[in-house]
């Protein structure tokens, strides 16, 4: 079972690779979706502290959805459903991986191989 701030780490990883297919390109001939993926997850790893804000923000959002609580009238007590869904996480955090992680490497990789160009901002 992972933890939830694995998840996050995930998400984030998934949005910021994708973020990167997206906007900027890279020499003909490379392995998109690998290069794309393992330049988000180190960038991710290198912030871990950036993710866990990101985290915090997703935590936020999903307690102010309208149809989380509901009353266990069995004991008495409030349960609590989540929805920890990537697409939910793209809704509510799409933007903050936007600017707090993508806003950061863009610059980088126009020096770094494969990547050559941005497409736009």
């Amino acid at each position: 079972m992972r933890t939830l701030e694995q998840l996050v780490k995930e998400f984030c990883v998934r949005k910021l690779a994708r973020i990167l297919y997206d906007c900027v390109s890279v020499q003909e001939g490379t392995k998109r979706e690998l290069i794309d993926w393992y330049t988000a997850e180190s960038f991710v790893e290198k912030n871990l502290e950036t993710v866990r804000l990101i985290g915090s923000g997703f935590i936020s959002g999903l307690l102010t959805e309208a149809s989380l609580w509901t009353k266990d009238v069995n004991s008495n007590s409030l349960v609590l459903h989540l929805d920890l869904s990537f697409e939910l996480f793209d809704r509510l955090c799409g933007r903050n991986v936007w600017d707090k992680l993508y806003q950061p490497i863009k610059m980088c990789l126009l020096t770094s191989v494969p990547y050559t160009r941005i497409h736009f901002d």
